[in-house]
């Protein structure tokens, strides 16, 4: 029994068992600090008061992965720039005529079924639905 007890104590006090505590703490803290960070950036986009966005970043600060992992399961799940723009795409159903044959159709086609005129065209950069007149894309400020 003194034998194996002198091992264990050989084994626990190598160099080996030292760099692996080190490094255990070492990505511990990253991890930590990476989880704090995501919600702190992904907290920014998905809720609008200041108190909200404060109050989630504490999950990740007290409680490690598994506030990580609340937080990624209560989080909103779309952010306010998704909610506007689906909100602008309901706007874009409205029904209205096509500049070429004047037939009605919705706003969002990007074509006439009818002539075949371009309703609307897709920004270069960003790839968002844009009105033909539009010179810059409202979205990532490309010219059009």
């Amino acid at each position: 029994m003194d034998e194996f007890q002198e091992i264990l104590d050989l084994v626990l006090k190598s160099e080996f068992i030292r760099v692996l505590k080190l490094s255990f703490w070492v990505i511990f803290v990253v991890v930590w600090l990476g989880g704090i960070s995501l919600v702190i950036k992904d907290g920014k986009k998905r809720y609008q008061k200041t108190i909200s966005q404060n109050l989630v970043i504490l999950l990740p600060v007290f409680f490690h992965l598994a506030g990580l992992l609340v937080y990624l399961l209560i989080r909103p799940a779309r952010t306010g720039a998704e909610k506007a723009y689906e909100l602008e795409l309901d706007k874009l159903e409205d029904i209205f005529s096509c500049p070429g044959c004047k037939a009605e159709v919705k706003e969002n086609f990007i074509f006439c079924p009818k002539c075949g005129s371009e309703i609307f065209k897709h920004c270069s950069n960003c790839g968002k639905a844009v009105k033909r007149d539009w010179e810059y894309c409202p979205y990532c400020r490309q010219k059009g």
